[in-house]
């Protein structure tokens, strides 16, 4: 089994996600109403992005147990803990 991951990776990983949604909101040129709508939806844009990051992750995993997880969740719906 592949050991959990590290306090290093974890910062590096959580920095390059916060490269990147800065870089996002950078470029978002919405309105004011848009902003709005998009802040009130913020749940749907969570589970969209948590949804992506997962497809991502499992694309890159050759691990079988990531894998099956994976399928647990996008088949079945159930997510592990």
């Amino acid at each position: 089994m592949e050991a959990l991951i590290t306090p290093g990776q974890k910062k590096s990983i959580t920095r390059l996600l916060n490269d990147g949604v800065d870089g996002f909101v950078k470029k978002l040129s919405i309105g004011k109403n848009s902003a709005q709508t998009f802040l009130a939806r913020g749940g749907e844009v969570q589970n969209a992005l948590q949804s992506k990051l997962d497809e991502l992750v499992f694309q890159f995993s050759k691990d079988p147990i990531a894998e099956w997880t994976q399928c647990y969740l996008d088949y079945l719906g159930l997510t592990v803990d």
